[in-house]
């Protein structure tokens, strides 16, 4: 009964010690900005429009930071982004922002766990051509004697998506669609091409469906992170099908149909474009093959039969 009872207090401590304790919400450690990402919009004759950065320094020190503006592109179809320098790109040039940003005066001080607004001025004048342009404000600590607790190269970045009316160019092209489909095996992911031939980022929106006949048999939402494509840029998205309906599949082959409708934000009306695929389906192809083997087989037990049999000899006698 003793060891009974001490058994039952253990796995009732067992099962106190075991039960889930409140945690305090971590900290990221290092600098937070909010937002990661602004967009801006500035009449064609505003004299100015901005915002304010939330810049959180959890470093674990005091520290003075450098605010610095640079122009940025696109780096491929990929989403990368390709931020401007002494040798930037004609394109970075043409849609930048750096030089039409105003930043406080440097250096910035924060103070360990202190989150302090920095104001984001962006000034218009005639030089700042309409439609999109582009800056990411990069945020440097400089804290001097190097410290053990975090590493002063560390580098945010904001991104500024900036929009002058006024001549302001949305437009959004599918260039190209693929898909992973095998010989046997239906879509489970289409890749998109899209390119912006417009003066102004977008953001595509729409659906992908395999279909079979009237059927949606799989399909797939376009663009779920609601990442952009800058001007004059083409980008990638792969969208994965999620299956809604089994297919009917025909005697030897199945064909569908890939059915691409998108569009991009603010703009309601979709465009269209698809294409036909045809997969092989996998019983037929078992099916003739034994059918095959099966008259291959006849064929050779047929040949063997007749090379069996026994030859027969004309008798003649010579005169």
């Amino acid at each position: 009964m003793k060891r009974f009872a001490t058994a039952l207090t253990l796995i009732c401590m067992g099962l106190l010690l075991g039960q889930p304790q409140p945690t305090r919400a971590a900290t990221k450690p290092g600098l937070t900005l909010e937002p990661y990402i602004k967009e801006l919009t500035i009449g064609a004759d505003d004299a100015s429009s901005g915002f304010d950065l939330h810049v959180t320094n959890n470093s674990g020190r005091d520290g003075n930071f450098q605010l610095t503006a640079v122009d940025f592109g696109s780096l491929n179809d990929s989403g990368g982004l390709l931020f401007g320098g002494v040798n930037e790109s004609k394109l970075v040039k043409k849609y930048g922002l750096a030089n039409w940003l105003t930043l406080p005066k440097q250096p910035v001080a924060i103070k360990q766990g202190v989150s302090t607004a920095v104001r984001v001025t962006l000034t218009n004048d005639r030089n700042l051509t309409p439609g999109g342009h582009y800056a990411g404000v990069f945020i440097t600590p400089t804290f001097g004697a190097a410290s053990p607790k975090i590493n002063i190269n560390q580098t945010v970045t904001a991104l500024v998506l900036a929009v002058k009316k006024g001549g302001d160019v949305h437009d959004l092209r599918l260039v190209h669609t693929s898909d992973d489909h095998s010989l046997f095996r239906a879509p489970a992911r289409a890749t998109l091409s899209f390119h912006n031939p417009g003066n102004v980022h977008v953001v595509p929106r729409g659906i992908v469906m395999l279909k079979q006949g009237d059927t949606v048999v799989a399909k797939g939402i376009i663009n779920e992170q609601s990442a952009f494509v800058l001007p004059e840029a083409r980008r990638k998205y792969d969208v994965a099908l999620k299956p809604q309906k089994g297919a009917k599949p025909g005697w030897l082959t199945t064909t569908y149909t890939m059915q691409v409708d998108y569009r991009y934000d603010g703009y309601q009306y979709y465009a269209s474009s698809h294409y036909q695929l045809r997969v092989w389906n996998a019983a037929a192809y078992e099916i003739g093959a034994v059918v095959v083997l099966g008259f291959g087989v006849v064929l050779l037990l047929a040949f063997r039969r007749k090379k069996s049999r026994p030859r027969r000899f004309k008798l003649f006698r010579h005169e």
